[in-house]
């Protein structure tokens, strides 16, 4: 399926919003191909019902074959996908989406803004696929109050489909993910992922990458809490990098495998506060201006630098951490804590 906008045009799917039910409005192909392709300019605009139940507006690739289909989205339109402000019920939510569940997806938008429902049950905004290269101006996820599975998310597959997260984001500024009040915010996997299936990402934004806990429910990259899965997490920010959890709920990084984070650039922090989170097998960081990792951490070796001021901070849970090269170029301190012993691996 093609779809082409010459004229800067929009895409405006909205479900129904009385109180009935099963009212989808929905871009849907099951061939091998579906493309949207707009002129300099253009929007989508996907918002889901919000009365009722199952009021679904989408834009869906929906061949059942895995790896047959490809979904791309062109010409840079501004893209905004909004939960139902009410309604929904358990497995039958007023969601918002872009999804290709089976096979890839490549998306080339303005900005990206997320929302789920304001309010309901499971009334989720969603981008999905199993395979992801998605560039932007800005992305911005806001999860509110729609119950744990009806937050704001980009990352791979829906339940109950078992599906990987192999996610490449590019943004020209910040990423922000706002947890909600009973929602989250994630870039990986969903909040009940299958076991086996790797979450990897890699993030390469233009600006700051930001993760604010909300105050019922965290904002995350990786993986959920309930199943950590393997993987590689790499987040590289022309800017810095902030994990701000909440005072009851963590801004977090999760993987059972790597985790790097990168801020370079002058002025380039990774700063984290005592709710924020890096839970990782392995965990690399390098900085210009500081690395300040001060919450609960749980990673079994830890590598860094840091190129000026600002100096080095982390704060370890794990029975034993290997230490591997830490520099300190500048002015400020190096610390290192953990709840159990440390071993050099590579001083």
């Amino acid at each position: 399926m093609l779809f082409r906008s010459n004229d800067g045009g929009s895409i405006v799917l909205t479900a129904g919003d009385g109180s009935g039910n099963g009212n989808v409005a929905q871009i849907n192909d099951n061939g091998v191909a579906q493309n949207l392709v707009f002129a300099a300019g253009g929007s989508i605009q996907i918002t889901a019902g919000g009365a009722g139940n199952n009021n679904v507006a989408q834009i869906r690739a929906n061949n059942g074959t895995s790896g047959v289909q490809t979904q791309s989205i062109g010409g840079a339109p501004n893209i905004t996908v909004t939960g139902g402000i009410a309604g929904g019920a358990a497995g039958s939510g007023n969601i918002a989406s872009i999804s290709n569940d089976r096979g890839s997806q490549n998306i080339t938008a303005g900005s990206i803004l997320l929302e789920a429902g304001l309010g309901g049950v499971e009334n989720s905004a969603t981008i999905r696929s199993p395979l992801q290269t998605i560039a932007a101006t800005t992305v911005t996820l806001n999860a509110h109050a729609s119950g744990s599975s009806g937050g704001a998310r980009i990352g791979g597959g829906s339940t109950p489909l078992a599906a990987p997260t192999d996610l490449t984001l590019t943004t020209i500024g910040d990423i922000t993910l706002n947890g909600g009040t009973t929602s989250g915010a994630s870039l990986g996997a969903n909040a009940t992922p299958t076991a086996g299936q790797n979450v990897d990402v890699t993030i390469h934004a233009g600006g700051n990458v930001i993760l604010n806990g909300g105050n019922g429910a965290e904002a995350r990259i990786g993986s959920p809490a309930s199943l950590v899965q393997g993987g590689h997490v790499s987040v590289t920010a022309a800017g810095s990098i902030s994990l701000q959890g909440s005072a009851t709920n963590p801004a977090a990084i999760r993987s059972a495998g790597a985790v790097d984070l990168h801020a370079d650039a002058a002025g380039g922090q990774i700063l984290q506060n005592a709710t924020g989170l890096i839970a990782a097998s392995s965990l690399a960081t390098t900085s210009h201006s500081g690395t300040q990792l001060v919450g609960a951490n749980a990673v079994n070796t830890f590598s860094g630098g840091n190129s000026s001021g600002g100096g080095i901070a982390l704060s370890n849970t794990a029975a034993v951490l290997a230490l591997g090269g830490v520099s300190q170029s500048g002015s400020g301190d190096l610390v290192i804590s953990n709840a159990g012993s440390m071993t050099l691996t590579n001083a």
